[in-house]
């Protein structure tokens, strides 16, 4: 009887050993190569059903099947990951043969557009200024990163490869003068000039850069740079360093702050926007080797040193240009013209005046032109840009304005802004009365010039426009009644034309949408209508500055600098009612 019994206990303990020895992971050593078995990795066909291969396979289902289901037990599903994850089929000396894969790195979504992270930064995330969460996607991975098999490369170099996948050992490649060699050699023969020799300059630096930076993220062995990537990485370094000399190099090549791509990240810049403050430098010719961007915004605050690079004319993909220019030069080249692709240019010249050649009319698909900082006429050919359906912004121009404007029928905004400080930095001359014809117009702004004549009658057939600036002229003559058709106005300014005189047309009265009315320092007369004053109580807002002793109005307030004259010693009379100016009380 006792043997029996004890017959039984062996056996029930020999069963519950081998059952753990089969449904527990296991940490001892595997046995030699000579034992072990080829093992495959089949999925489940509910795995298949939703998408999942032993791979891709979450966590979970290896924590929950493996050696622990009957079922997987018997068709052995994922024979290779389960015993990766130290669930193993195999008692005893069996384990699966060794064998590795190549591994890819694919970052994530959220790296590359959000922070502008590679895999590369994983591997070395400390010198890389990767943030802690990167390293720890790799450590702690969750069901996105799971699902997904991202930094596959990257994260098993760092001990925290993903179960299932055995990563081949990565080797990287070595420096040799061959490469180096084989890219100087690409780099001159799209940009001949291009020399290496100062190693204090950018050009150097960028090599040196880019070499560095392809042996420091190549984590697939059989990843190479292409010739576009080659030359186009190192043109985006080389104007990044020639921009920032004083900063360090490291900094500017891997931090987004500096423009609005990593160049890590992106084999081929298209779109780039600059947010360095101060510059320093010039644009190097090798701007020119960045045959694929198509939008390039130097900012409000980044002015380039020199004159353009011929180079700027190889940028025939160029669709969108904001270019601000500090020199004492301030010379287009004619090179620059061929940029036929251009649909907006923004231009500024903080030096010295630059003139507009004829051969702005090439730039046929142009619809927004802004031209800051200029000097000299406004070419004829200027009416050729009939694709302008945006805006056309001209300053500091002199002599007449052409009437060519009239040929561009697509325009919402003309702004030809004088010189504050400059008296020949003026247009002068009459109002076109072709700009009748800009029937799509909603803007028009002449103000700070020399313009003399009357205002068109043809103004009235500009149906839609919402804003009129012609102060600070030497416009003449009366406000024509057709003003009155221009029945969506909202602003009007006619302040510092001491020679428009006559009474203030009825037909003003129509004008129910108008909101502003400046009109001081002229010589017209009469009366605001009252159709005007009955509707301020519905307008989200009434801003009027007018001469209170030669116009009459209910509703106007007083031009600061006519009000005053009221009342000496009041420094501030802006915006008083005209009622209370007439009737002598201070403000």
């Amino acid at each position: 009887m006792m043997n029996g019994l004890f017959s039984f206990s062996f056996l029930a303990s020999l069963t519950v050993s081998s059952w753990l020895l089969c449904s527990t992971k296991s940490d001892a050593a595997p046995p030699s190569q000579e034992e072990c078995i080829e093992c495959d990795d089949i999925a489940t066909p509910w795995m298949l059903t939703n998408g999942y291969t032993c791979e891709t396979a979450p966590n979970w289902l290896f924590n929950n099947r493996c050696n622990q289901s009957p079922n997987w037990n018997k068709n052995r599903y994922c024979s290779k990951s389960c015993y990766d994850w130290g669930y193993s089929y195999f008692g005893g000396s069996q384990h699966c043969c060794p064998g590795c894969s190549v591994c890819d790195d694919i970052p994530s979504p959220q790296m590359t557009p959000a922070i502008g992270y590679t895999c590369g930064h994983v591997t070395n995330w400390e010198a890389n200024g990767a943030t802690s969460w990167l390293l720890n996607r790799c450590r702690n991975k969750n069901e996105h990163w799971w699902r997904n098999k991202f930094c596959k490369s990257a994260c098993a170099r760092l001990g925290f490869g993903y179960p299932g996948i055995n990563c081949c050992p990565f080797t990287p490649p070595e420096e040799s003068e061959s490469l180096r060699s084989e890219w100087i050699a690409l780099i001159q023969s799209r940009s001949p000039s291009t020399m290496f020799d100062d190693p204090t300059s950018a050009q150097y630096l960028a090599f040196d850069w880019l070499v560095k930076e392809f042996l420091s993220r190549t984590t697939t062995p059989s990843l190479e740079y292409d010739d576009d990537e080659v030359t186009q990485r190192f043109a985006a370094a080389t104007v990044l360093l020639a921009f920032k000399a004083d900063t360090a190099k490291e900094d500017l090549l891997r931090s987004s702050y500096w423009a609005s791509f990593p160049i890590e990240t992106l084999s081929i810049p298209r779109s780039w926007k600059f947010y360095l403050y101060p510059p320093v430098g010039s644009i190097p010719k090798e701007i020119g080797l960045l045959t694929s961007i198509t939008s390039l915004d130097f900012g409000y605050y980044v002015a380039p040193e020199g004159t353009l690079p011929t180079e700027f004319g190889l940028l025939t993909s160029l669709t969108y240009l904001n270019l601000q220019i500090s020199d004492n030069s301030g010379t287009f080249p004619s090179e620059f013209w061929l940029l036929t692709n251009l649909a907006t240019l923004k231009f500024y010249n903080s030096g010295s005046a630059e003139t507009i050649p004829a051969a702005i009319g090439l730039l046929t698909s142009l619809t927004d032109l802004s031209l800051s900082g200029m000097a000299g006429t406004i070419p004829s050919e200027i009416g050729l840009l009939t694709s302008l359906a945006g805006s056309l912004s001209l300053t500091g121009m002199t002599g007449s304005i052409p009437s060519e404007v009239g040929l561009l029928t697509h325009l919402e905004y003309v702004e030809l802004y004088g010189s504050y400080f400059y008296a020949t930095s003026r247009l002068s001359g009459s109002i076109p009365t072709e700009f009748g014809l800009l029937t799509k117009l909603e803007g028009l702004i002449v103000e700070q010039n020399a313009l003399t004549g009357t205002i068109p009658t043809e103004f009235g057939l500009m149906t839609g426009s919402r804003d009129f600036y012609f102060s600070h002229n030497d416009l003449r003559g009366t406000l024509p009644s057709e003003i009155g058709l221009q029945t969506m106005l909202e602003q009007l300014f006619l302040v510092d034309n001491p020679l428009l005189a006559g009474p203030v047309p009825s037909e003003l009265g129509n004008l129910v949408n108008l909101e502003i009315l400046h009109i001081y320092n002229t010589s017209l007369t009469g009366s605001i209508p009252s159709d005007l004053c009955d509707d301020v109580g519905s307008k989200q807002q009434w801003w009027t500055a007018i001469n209170c002793y030669e116009i009459e109005c209910n509703c106007c307030h007083a031009a600061d600098d006519v009000g005053c004259k009221a009342f000496p010693g009041e420094y501030w009379c802006y915006e008083t009612p005209c009622d209370v100016l007439l009737q002598g009380i201070p403000p």
